[in-house]
């Protein structure tokens, strides 16, 4: 992946972050159900940008789990020791929420109920890879 594309996800990857970051905040001022929506899917977008953004290489797909298990065992290390999680709770958390962009963002056309989400952990694995990413691989 060449380094304009790299810049564009990253940056793509920040911005969905601010804006879930925001909706968090109108979400916790009015706790109506179909505001979960756009906080969680922004989260989840950002994080697959995220994940994205540290393969450094083309990848396809949603599924936060597989993307997470194409990195490198010592870029998995840092993203997991950057939360508060221990390694099987964080496993345990991430294939529980592996599909959740794509649950979730159907929920926009009424395809299912409210799902329940983790948002601490969604918050941690996002604050994580942030920071990775803009500290550590921005190369």
């Amino acid at each position: 992946m060449d380094k304009n594309t790299r810049e564009k996800i990253l940056g793509s990857a920040q911005a969905f972050k601010m804006t879930s970051e925001r909706d968090m905040e109108l979400l916790s001022q009015n706790n109506h159900g179909t505001l979960q929506i756009p906080p969680v899917v922004c989260m989840a977008f950002s994080i697959e940008l995220f994940l994205k953004f540290l393969l450094k290489s083309t990848a396809f797909g949603h599924n936060l789990l597989n993307l997470f298990n194409e990195l490198d065992e010592s870029t998995k290390s840092d993203i997991v020791e950057a939360t508060p999680l221990t390694r099987p709770l964080f496993e345990f958390h991430l294939i529980t929420h592996s599909e959740i962009f794509e649950d979730w963002r159907h929920l926009l056309h009424g395809e299912d109920l409210i799902k329940r989400v983790n948002h601490d952990f969604m918050k941690n694995f996002l604050q994580s890879l942030s920071h990775i990413a803009t500290h550590h691989y921005i190369a």
